[in-house]
């Protein structure tokens, strides 16, 4: 396992949301905007922008609530079609 003091996700970091989120729905993306760090009796927390937030509020989100996601233009996110 990983330094505990290293955040699991960096501002920047492209982010898919868990179904253990209650707020939003499974599979939205975002993008981090800031760290929380890891306080006693809490977990890290991270603020996230989804892309479709019509706020353009971040939200808190726990490390457990989210997971790393591909860039929108990452070549690995795209189907392949070559026949």
């Amino acid at each position: 396992m990983g330094d505990p003091t290293t955040p699991a996700f960096r501002p920047g970091d492209r982010v898919r949301t868990l179904p253990t989120d209650d707020e939003t729905p499974a599979g939205s993306l975002g993008t981090v905007t800031e760290h929380y760090p890891r306080r006693p009796g809490f977990l890290d927390g991270y603020g996230v922008l989804l892309d479709d937030d019509p706020t353009g509020l971040s939200a808190h989100y726990d490390t457990h609530e989210i997971e790393s996601a591909p860039a929108p233009d990452d070549p690995a996110e795209e189907a392949c079609t070559d026949g």
